[in-house]
């Protein structure tokens, strides 16, 4: 009898498939670009040794997707069998931010230049990298979706982390897990870090 297939194995290959369909249908190609990036982003938060529970493998020619609707539907179930097999909760905030992301792309009207307002941010906080110390960063800006950071070394891509923001009236810090999804060094020697929130409650 074959054994079942991992469930950590399963899902970049069901992510890829449904990049593939959302390129061959009808839906913005800034949507379908941010799903494909996010299945690199997906296949380095797996634990490949977590057989977890079963998500579906594709059988057969995935049809293309018909529109942003589709393409949201399948994500959104895409992200139930990931989570009833038994994923790690960070990578399923993720997957659900990542849902929201390619949600606001493909319904984006041409004339708005942003999926979400932007604002200036100020202040000093704290991005928290598993086994590493905490590294001091600055607040540039933020948005519904993240924040931009920018800190004195270079930050690795595609690892949950966590950012602790300073709290109103010097109350406790909010804290909210996050995957920083890129770092440019600037004219001045800084790096600027782009995190995408996964959720506030996330505690890598």
């Amino acid at each position: 009898m074959r054994e079942p297939t991992p469930a950590a194995e399963v899902l970049p290959a069901r992510l890829r498939s449904l990049v593939g369909a959302a390129r061959d249908g009808v839906v913005r190609r800034e949507a379908v670009d941010y799903l494909d990036r996010a299945c690199g982003h997906v296949g380095g938060l797996l634990d490949p040794g977590d057989d977890g529970g079963r998500i579906p493998e594709p059988g057969g020619p995935v049809p293309p997707v018909v529109g942003p609707g589709d393409l949201q539907a399948r994500l959104s179930h895409l992200i139930v069998s990931a989570e009833a097999a038994g994923l790690e909760p960070a990578l399923i905030g993720y997957l659900r931010r990542v849902l929201l992301r390619v949600s606001l792309a493909a319904e984006r009207v041409p004339w708005e230049l942003r999926l979400v307002p932007r604002h200036r941010a100020n202040g000093e906080a704290r991005l928290v990298r598993p086994g590493e110390a905490p590294l001091p960063v600055r607040l540039v800006d933020h948005s519904a979706l993240g924040y931009g950071l920018e800190c004195a070394v270079p930050v690795a891509s595609g690892r949950v982390a966590r950012l602790e923001v300073p709290g109103p009236a010097s109350g406790p810090p909010r804290i909210y897990g996050c995957l920083p999804v890129f770092c440019r060094k600037g004219p001045d020697g800084n790096c600027r870090v782009g995190v995408e929130l996964i959720g506030g409650s996330a505690r890598p």
